[in-house]
């Protein structure tokens, strides 16, 4: 897995309009101070940003006592049909054991936290990194996005895919928040893309764009791609891949059954792609390796559920605040075994 790069940032602000897009601040330090090991959890600050921005539409997102960690970087695939393209990590993910997330990860370098073109690119890598797609033929082919091929192809031989290519272009729909980035008093750039951040597990904020295939559920099958570099060789995860056609998700939310999604692992035979379904016994496990009612409960994470918000799904839309807010208090509450709740500082 390779390096990651991160700082602490002690000043950044966000604001909410009335559609619930964002606007954020993040004020880099002048002598950045780099992190060994990603910033962990902070729920109880996340609670008070969240209810200021609920009840104010602003908040101070980070301070002196609070840092959050220099932006993450992804990309949520949509198919030409309008079915989401995600992933769910497994019972040996170190957090959010089965839940539902997009692709995303840190950058590699300080010098991408600097620049628009940095962090998208940081995007385009994980996506690519992190997510195959190949077509729905006897011979299956590679699709490769034209803005990422060297990326893709690298992915795919990691996989051991011996296939043809197929270079196409994938669109990136245009962001729904801003975020502006400041050093040394200057404004050093700003950006269009989707921001959410959270104070869960991780304290992070992460900028993800929206990138839409141009093929439909019926002519393509996505492949996970996650995995470990090693000495000995490339560690795949085989994480399932969910495929689900965005009206089933709508007022569907944590903890609700998914009824009949497509989900698919693969086995590399002689260089050749196998995707299958896999079957599954009870118990079933669900959202933090808990026994569930069902193999497929719907546990989206917080990328995810911004994606959601930006993609206008029907109990999603204009409520990303809030279903954060909800999100974070709701693991707050289950360790603190506390009914107390936020009111905006």
């Amino acid at each position: 897995m390779p390096e990651i790069s991160l700082f602490k940032i002690h000043k950044a602000e966000a604001h909410v309009n009335a559609e619930g897009d964002v606007l954020v601040r993040l004020f880099y330090p002048r002598n950045p101070e780099m992190l060994e090991k990603r910033l962990g959890e902070n729920l109880e600050f996340g609670l008070e940003v969240f209810s200021n921005l609920k009840a104010k539409r602003n908040a101070q997102i980070a301070n002196i006592n609070n840092p959050i960690s220099s932006p993450a970087a992804g990309i949520c695939y949509v198919l030409k049909d309008d079915h989401l393209v995600c992933s769910r990590r497994d019972a040996k993910a170190p957090n959010h054991k089965f839940y539902h997330g997009i692709y995303s990860g840190f950058l590699q370098s300080k010098e991408d936290a600097y620049s628009e073109e940095g962090i998208n690119q940081a995007g385009l890598r994980e996506g690519a990194e992190e997510c195959l797609f190949i077509t729905r033929e006897v011979n299956p082919r590679l699709i490769v996005p034209e803005d990422a091929k060297d990326i893709t192809l690298e992915a795919a031989k990691n996989l051991g895919l011996k296939i043809p290519s197929l270079v196409v272009p994938f669109e990136t729909l245009p962001g729904r928040d801003t975020l502006e980035v400041y050093g040394g008093g200057n404004l050093l750039f700003t950006m269009r893309a989707n921001i959410d951040f959270t104070y869960e597990s991780l304290t992070v904020l992460n900028v993800s764009h929206i990138r839409r295939i141009p093929f439909s559920s019926t002519e393509v099958i996505p492949l996970d791609a996650e995995g470990l570099a090693r000495e000995s060789g490339f560690l795949h995860f085989n994480r399932e891949s969910y495929v689900i056609n965005l009206s089933k998700l709508e007022n569907k939310f944590f903890g609700d059954v998914l009824e009949d999604p497509s989900v698919y692992q693969v086995r590399i035979e002689e260089g050749i792609p196998k995707p299958f379904s896999p079957s599954y016994t009870r118990p079933y496990l669900g959202p933090n390796n808990r026994i569930s009612e069902s193999p497929h409960i719907w546990a989206p994470n917080n990328l995810l559920l911004k994606s959601l918000a930006v993609l206008g799904v029907k109990g999603y839309k204009g409520k990303w605040v809030e279903l954060e807010y909800e999100r974070e208090y709701e693991k707050w509450r289950r360790e603190n075994k506390s009914t107390k709740s936020y009111a905006a500082a």
